[in-house]
């Protein structure tokens, strides 16, 4: 079958709290793999990988990459199947009016939609949109070839694992979800059609600017529960690893091949089982390879201690971010996420001894957070300037389909009708409070001035990072963390002026609603 696999274009705030940036569509270059191992032909169209910026109407949210007609405009004449990937919640909007785009131009070639957001409301999803033929949830390696081949034959996939379609009477019915456990036998990602040199060329990794950069993932699942995340809808809260043995060879593979010379791990949670990473690191050491790595997603801390945080350092780790959420045991208690403080604490002590590039990450605006968490919050930031750390994100919590804190507000009818109140909890401007002692003003406060205070000490203990950061900026060095990335592109922007398209994008009417 001919199989056209569309990554819509990045949907970031206007206003946002930090520098959203895209990197390659490493989920598609997977699935990409797997169809030509089955003998498909696919194409991918990577919506992202454009520097174009275009406003939509309403003022509040930017397009970066091609417009849905543009991708249209992409897709070939002969395609059999079509796959869109539909990964954020807040992008729904826009992903459900390339479908109706694509579906108006080949009314009679099924679409098929995955990712995140698809796998925690696929029926929803289905049942209220008729362009879509059938939903991936979870893993879709195993699933799509199949699935192609049947949509694309007019056959029938009631029985396929990991595919919601419609039965007889029209209604959304899943035939059950499985997991892979042997993650090495899954082919490496095929980056045929990808254009990686658009993304070495603009320095879009996520942790080195710098370096030719590619994103990967060691692991799969989180074996953790918290109630604010949606793993469980799309992994079943079980993780998975390959073999390092298999992880390192693909490093090798893309540094020979492509000069890759840094690697960011988008894994869930990689350091789970201190053993694994022992081993990953020891055998990366033997390798010697002129290479750095990063951990630029959420880690979590409990496998972490000193020696092998400096193992890790040695082998080429130079970012890693921390999730805390929150400091206050009472809000740690009621997300049940099982964080011990005072570990944390010394991990970050132990990350800064090492030389890394250290990031933390706060979260404002959960259901039941008093002020007395707040504040909790605010103490840690001190300390963890003080500590030395380099970043601090303080974010908005958002209630994203699939957690268990969705489906209590939902229960409790505190959600809105429709799915464009979900936005990114970067957005400053719309961020929404979901506790009753904070308003939604109040909220965007707190995250503004969290920021503010962390780098106000940070600078004031250690004023030389502030006189590095401008001394990379005079040279056009690329940013290195965080910080850098939203105050050299603040700068940027004031002298060059943002370059958009002339014709804002029109708003699409999005009729979904949530049930």
């Amino acid at each position: 079958m001919k199989v056209v696999l569309i990554r819509p274009p990045l949907i970031r705030p206007a206003h946002h709290l930090t520098a959203l940036e895209t990197f390659p569509p490493l989920h598609l270059a997977y699935l990409n793999a797997s169809l030509g191992q089955y003998g498909h032909q696919s194409k991918i169209i990577d919506g992202q990988s454009s520097h174009q910026v275009t406003h939509i109407e309403d003022d509040v949210r930017v397009i970066v990459g091609y417009t849905a007609q543009e991708i249209l405009d992409r897709v070939p004449a002969d395609v059999e199947v079509i796959g869109v990937n539909c990964m954020y919640t807040y992008t729904w909007f826009y992903d459900s009016h390339i479908i109706r785009l694509v579906k108006k131009q080949f009314p009679h070639v099924p679409i098929i939609i995955g990712g995140e957001h698809a796998s925690a409301c696929a029926d929803e999803l289905l049942a209220q949109t008729p362009e879509v033929s059938a939903v991936v949830v979870g893993e879709g390696e195993y699933v799509i070839p199949e699935l192609a081949q049947r949509l694309g034959k007019g056959l029938p996939v009631d029985d396929l694992p990991g595919v919601t379609y419609r039965d007889a009477q029209g209604k959304p019915t899943r035939a059950g979800k499985k997991r892979i456990m042997q993650l090495d036998d899954v082919p490496f990602p095929s980056w045929e059609g990808v254009p990686l040199d658009f993304y070495f060329q603009k320095g879009a990794g996520i942790t080195q600017k710098e370096k030719r950069s590619i994103p990967m993932i060691a692991t799969r699942g989180c074996p953790h529960t918290c109630s604010f995340c949606t793993v469980s809808s799309m992994w079943n809260s079980r993780w998975t690893p390959r073999s390092p043995e298999n992880v390192i060879l693909e490093m090798k593979n893309y540094y020979f091949q492509f000069q890759v010379t840094h690697f960011d791990f988008l894994d869930l949670t990689l350091v789970t089982k201190k053993s694994w990473v022992q081993k990953f690191c020891t055998l990366l050491e033997k390798e010697n390879l002129p290479i750095t790595w990063a951990l630029p997603i959420g880690t979590r801390t409990e496998a972490l201690d000193g020696p092998l945080l400096a193992h890790m350092t040695r082998t080429g780790l130079t970012h890693i971010m921390y999730s805390a959420e929150s400091a206050s045991e009472d809000t740690l208690q009621a997300i049940q996420k099982k964080l011990n403080v005072d570990h944390l604490t010394m991990i970050l002590k132990e990350s800064v001894k090492c030389g890394l590039v250290v990031k933390l990450v706060f979260v404002n605006g959960f259901p039941g957070q008093k002020w007395k968490d707040v504040l909790w919050n605010w103490a840690y930031i001190v300390q963890g300037a003080w500590i030395g750390i380099h970043d601090v994100v303080s974010l908005g919590f958002v209630p994203y389909p699939g957690s268990t804190l969705y489906d209590e507000l939902k229960a409790e009818g505190r959600l809105d009708k429709r799915f464009e109140y979900i936005l990114l909890n970067n957005d400053l401007k719309g961020m929404r409070s979901w506790t009753k002692s904070i308003s939604d003003q109040s909220l965007r406060r707190i995250s503004f001035i969290s920021m503010s205070m962390f780098y106000a000490v940070q600078f004031l203990f250690r004023p030389q990072r502030f006189l590095k950061i401008c001394y990379r900026f005079l040279r056009g060095a690329p940013p290195y963390n965080n910080f850098e990335l939203i105050f050299f592109n603040m700068i940027k922007r004031r002298l060059e002026g943002v370059q958009t398209t002339a014709q804002p994008e029109p708003l699409p009417r999005v009729e979904q609603r949530l049930s």
